[in-house]
């Protein structure tokens, strides 16, 4: 049906509106799509702290896990054995974390701090920074999870669960949201060829990466307009896929070969992206 619909236009360039749906930053102000990421978490000798700390980062890479990389198994997670006196929420430590761990996002998980035990049962805070090492605004977001636990004479029987729920809890404000965009392709039905509609067709069906390729090789045409607009599409798809900077450089080329309106309305919208 899509593609009966845009053939059914003249020859001259068309604009086709996409309705997208597009990741935007979490709560926590992060946006951690396409990052890799490593969680650390503290170990203060304790056997309950260290079983209770092991299940809660378990449970808050499973849930980003789920959320940025299709639940596959992509967060590694480490511990650290705490050391009195070290201030390891400090951005040097942070730092140091994401050049040792080669991650770009590093969460760094606290010793909880456990109230008393009472009828078997006791509170537990836990503090989580996050440091993303690419953000712009380049500094520290810490969340803190409290919540009961049940500690029995066996705490590998109740423990466990309990935290890893806690955990996964923990990761809501690193969960983006979602915004709805409508971003304008450009199209041409040359009649001798569907490239054009194909690359839109691929595009609608959230591949991106196929439009592109697509996109690409007729930005290499030497007809300006084509190229142009060719040029614009690309970055369009650079855009989807959160590649700004890149985006950013097909919209100068396009602009080389011929100065689309378009263009204009692109580079706004990368602007606010990038928080400038």
């Amino acid at each position: 049906m899509l593609a009966a619909l845009l053939a059914m236009v003249s020859c001259g360039p068309q604009s086709f509106l996409m309705n997208l749906e597009l990741r935007g930053p979490s709560a926590s102000g992060l946006e951690l799509d396409g990052k890799s990421m490593a969680i650390v978490y503290l170990e203060d000798g304790s056997f309950e702290d260290s079983l209770y700390n092991g299940s809660f980062a378990e449970g808050l890479a499973t849930a980003l896990e789920k959320e940025y990389f299709a639940s596959q198994q992509s967060v590694d997670v480490f511990s650290v054995v705490k050391k009195p006196g070290v201030n390891y929420f400090c951005k040097d430590s942070l730092v140091s974390l994401v050049m040792s761990l080669g991650a770009d996002v590093v969460f760094l998980v606290d010793a909880p701090l456990m109230g008393e035990v009472e009828n078997g049962r006791s509170f537990c805070n836990t503090n989580v920074a996050a440091y993303d090492s690419m953000d712009p605004a380049d500094k520290i977001r810490v969340v803190r999870q409290g919540g009961n636990v049940s500690f029995s004479p066996e705490p590998a029987s109740t423990v466990p669960a309990e935290a890893k729920a806690l955990g996964t809890s923990c990761a809501h404000p690193f969960i983006g949201t979602w915004v709805k965009e409508d971003i304008p392709l450009i199209y041409f039905d040359d009649f001798n060829s569907d490239v054009w509609v194909n690359a839109i067709l691929a595009a609608a069906d959230d591949d991106w990466m196929q439009a592109r390729e697509i996109w690409l090789e007729l930005a290499t045409s030497r007809d300006l307009v084509k190229a142009s607009s060719a040029a614009y599409n690309v970055a369009v798809a650079c855009y989807v896929m959160r590649q700004y900077d890149l985006a950013l450089e097909w919209l100068d080329l396009s602009d080389r070969n011929q100065v689309l309106d378009l263009s204009q309305t692109l580079r706004k919208r990368i602007a606010g992206k990038k928080g400038k």
